[in-house]
């Protein structure tokens, strides 16, 4: 799976558009300036990238030179300026839903204009080309099919009343504002489409995308504050207070201005514009669930088969793409080349960049190593939207051990077609001694991990249960330790490292959860955005204790698991098999759990609502998705590596209840999750100095005449 990064990298960005979609929505109904909010988005995402840029890049970044800075700023233009305040103005009259399906004429415009610049091939002949070109057409059709044919209501809602009551699209936007909105997305869109197209251009003469990103933000900033002197001249606009909006600043500086746009610059430049803008239709999907969720906007029929169609050619054309990057394989391989001695294709990732300056020849430098860290993100990202769903479908009557049995049947069948046909050359014969250790790999990680887990999170907020998941990477590091999985050696900087960031982690978190200190400021929101659910009112000390307990025995179930996994995996070495038989063997156990535990048959009855929605999520993301992609991060990098990402997930869920639930944050909440962060990137730099070494020492550098390494001197002292 290492060429899975560009993939892996493109869904974190949807996912953060999504979220980032419904934020400003929010936060435009409740008074936010557009043109304000760009500014400072991109001021944030200015000050955040300028250090890394200067530091990162100060070897490989070309000097900027006039008609380099051009470039820049007519992408920043159209990017930025032109496309974020329309779209804006635009979403102001339209749910978030329309304007992601909108979003869907970026592939097929994309495409149109690659073609026509000679930036993509096109041979009509060619299976691969049909694919790239009946996708795109697939996608147009199904977005319009998503927008504009409502059809019948999908059974009913998914739930009766919003969960968030700040806004309701169905009454809100009649006709005649969704036109006028839709017209305004559509032109943004136009925009956006240029600058994918410029990226690519501009990203061959300057690759340095950190410092690109960086100046494009100075642009943008500088851009909209000249608009600012027209359209945004009442001073309170400015103003900043610990509020919703607030919130959606810093989220779209941080995440967006920075993070979204690095990662769209770096798979621009390895893969090209058009596989960049055929993911934009999973934004349509990814908000259509939350808006029918938390805002109780109905599916319709249309919407069902528009998703359809959207998904359909976005796999078509990913699968033509995909079958490019197979032919444009170098000339001195032998592949791709004619007869003629014409060569069909080489791919962006061999190409050589001539810098301006030196004219020396260099390789674009290659991410691929960061399949793990954001399989791991997004293992995190999914895990913090689960706390939360489950969370509020307890609340609403969902019996957890009906819940575990239903979400592990759910992936079983999902995966188990998938398993068989992948996997089926290299999957080893399941003996009873592996079956054995399966079925505890699923006792430990599912049955007793999960039926306690949701038994605590009844009685806790989300966000505490999160914060004493941080007791996991402590306890996998010192298993792994103990069982001489995890070499230590406290001399080197490494180990200590390890160590370190292990106790600040551990301190992080109990900080976190025990020491509260004063509020911070206020809260995010006055009122809570999600109805009838308040943490600090429902949970008192007494429930609070017992909740802790449950959690906290949970956890060491799944440092257990942790550990296990890393072992059965090498006797075992098909992730997507090993995944849907732990799926069977859960069901079966929590199925006998139900037996005694949940005999009402009114718990298994499954309805059109919230709990069925939380099921299925549940089902498809958490128990197929990220456990295969958490099998397959500790096959190669060990349970250590994947136990450190859990602290993210307190972040994710304390700011979304901060938000959602009204949470209030305190000083404690800040401390901890600083130490948290701190201590999750020490062990993490550990980890990389143990990878960095251990391939040193497999490629056999650096021996000595004496016979002794270089490797283990260096060992010693890193």
């Amino acid at each position: 799976m290492e060429g899975c990064s560009y993939y892996l990298a493109m869904v974190l960005v949807q996912l953060a558009y999504g979220g980032s979609n419904v934020l400003i929505k929010l936060s435009l109904a409740q008074g936010l300036n557009p043109i304000v909010f760009v500014v400072y988005r991109h001021v944030i995402a200015m000050l955040l990238l300028g250090p890394f840029a200067y530091v990162l890049e100060r070897k490989q970044r070309p000097s900027l030179s006039i008609s380099i800075a051009a470039k820049v700023f007519v992408l920043a233009l159209f990017g930025t300026t032109i496309h974020l305040n329309v779209y804006y103005a635009g979403l102001a009259y339209i749910s978030p839903t329309s304007a992601c399906a909108l979003s869907n004429v970026i592939p097929s415009l994309t495409f149109l204009l690659a073609v026509l610049l000679r930036m993509e091939k096109l041979h009509i002949k060619s299976n691969r080309s049909q694919a790239k070109v009946v996708g795109t057409l697939l996608c147009i059709g199904g977005s319009l099919i998503f927008t504009f044919w409502k059809g019948g209501h999908l059974f009913k809602g998914f739930v009766e009343r919003p969960l968030i009551t700040a806004f309701n699209t169905e009454l809100r936007h009649g006709k005649q504002n969704r036109i006028k909105g839709s017209a305004l997305i559509l032109t943004s869109h136009i925009a956006w489409c240029s600058w994918l197209i410029l990226q690519a251009v501009i990203s061959k003469v300057y690759p340095a995308p950190l410092s690109l990103t960086t100046i494009i933000c100075f642009f943008a900033s500088l851009q909209s504050s000249f608009l600012a002197l027209f359209f945004a001249r009442n001073p309170a606009s400015w103003r900043l207070e610990w509020n919703l909006q607030l919130l959606t600043i810093i989220y779209s500086g941080v995440v967006l201005s920075a993070l979204v746009y690095y990662l769209q610059a770096w798979c621009i430049s390895y893969k090209g514009p058009v596989f960049a803008a055929m993911f934009s239709p999973l934004q349509v999907i990814i908000v259509a669930m939350f808006s029918a969720v938390a805002f109780a906007e109905r599916l319709h029929f249309g919407s069902l088969i528009g998703a359809f169609l959207i998904i359909v050619g976005l796999y078509c054309v990913l699968w033509g793409k995909r079958q490019d990057g197979l032919v444009a394989e170098p000339p001195q391989s032998g592949q791709g080349v004619l007869n003629n001695d014409k060569v069909l294709a080489i791919s962006k990732i061999d190409i050589q960049v001539i810098h301006p300056v030196t004219r020396e020849s260099t390789y674009h430098p290659s991410m691929e190593g960061c399949s793990y860290y954001l399989a791991m993100v997004l293992s995190q990202l999914s895990y913090g939207v689960s706390s939360i769903l489950t969370k509020i479908s307890l609340s609403e009557g969902l019996d957890p051990i009906v819940f575990v049995v239903y979400r592990h049947v759910i992936a079983m069948l999902l995966l188990a077609p998938f398993a068989y046909v992948i996997e089926r050359k290299q999957r080893p014969a399941l003996s009873i001694s592996i079956a054995a250790k399966v079925f505890l790999l699923a006792l430990f990680g599912t049955t007793i991990h999960l039926n306690v887990y949701y038994a605590g999170l009844a009685y806790i907020s989300p966000t505490v249960a999160c914060a004493l998941g941080n007791v996991v990477p402590s306890l996998t590091f010192v298993m792994a330790v103990l069982l001489r999985m995890e070499k230590l050696n406290i001399k080197n900087r490494r180990g200590q490292a390890k160590v370190v960031g292990t106790l600040l982690c551990i301190g992080g978190s109990l900080i976190f959860t025990f020491w509260k200190g004063g509020y911070l400021f206020k809260g995010f929101v006055e009122k809570p955005l999600i109805k009838g659910y308040n943490t600090e009112l429902r949970h008192g000390k007494e429930n609070w204790i017992k909740g802790s307990a449950l959690i906290l025995t949970s956890h060491i179930a799944w440092s257990s698991w942790l550990i296990l996994q890393a072992m059965v995996s090498k006797v075992y070495p098909a992730p997507l098999s090993l995944t849907a038989l732990m799926c069977f063997f859960a069901s079966l156990q929590s199925s006998i759990v139900a037996l005694f535990f949940a005999k009402n048959k009114a718990s298994w009855r499954l309805e059109w609502d919230l709990k069925l929605f939380t099921i299925v999520y549940s089902g498809v993301l958490i128990s197929s998705l990220v456990y295969y992609l958490q099998t397959w991060c500790i096959r190669h990098k060990g349970p250590v590596f994947a136990a450190m990402f859990s602290p993210l997930q307190v972040i994710i869920v304390a700011i979304f209840s901060a938000t959602a639930f009204a949470e209030r944050l305190h000083l404690g909440s800040l401390i901890g999750a600083f130490l948290i962060i701190v201590g999750l990137y020490c062990v993490l730099w550990g980890k990389n100095k143990d990878g960095v070494i251990a391939e040193l020492q497999q490629n056999g550098k650096g021996v000595l005449n004496g016979g002794n390494s270089m490797n283990d001197r260096y060992s010693d002292e890193a």
